[in-house]
């Protein structure tokens, strides 16, 4: 597996597409809750994030109380 060198040395394996959607944010925070069970190193994990603007006003703000703190909690880069 090609990974993504990041700074530090320190290799990504996993990156996720993160589009405030139904299904990436699902999954994402399946990866969040419990890595071990699906096999991801979330120090190796970089999360990739763009908002288009037509996002609901209700999705940006769960996803900044909801997923953001999760994401900081796990200390996962988020680009």
């Amino acid at each position: 597996m090609n990974a993504v060198s990041r700074t530090g040395g320190q290799d990504v394996e996993l990156v996720i597409n993160w589009g405030l959607g139904v299904d990436s944010t699902a999954y994402l925070v399946k990866m969040l809750e419990d890595p071990s069970a699906h096999g991801v190193d979330l120090a190796r994990t970089m999360v990739l994030h763009e908002l288009t603007g037509d996002e609901w006003p209700a999705t940006r703000a769960h996803a900044s109380q909801y997923v953001l703190p999760l994401l900081r909690e796990h200390r996962v880069r988020l680009v």
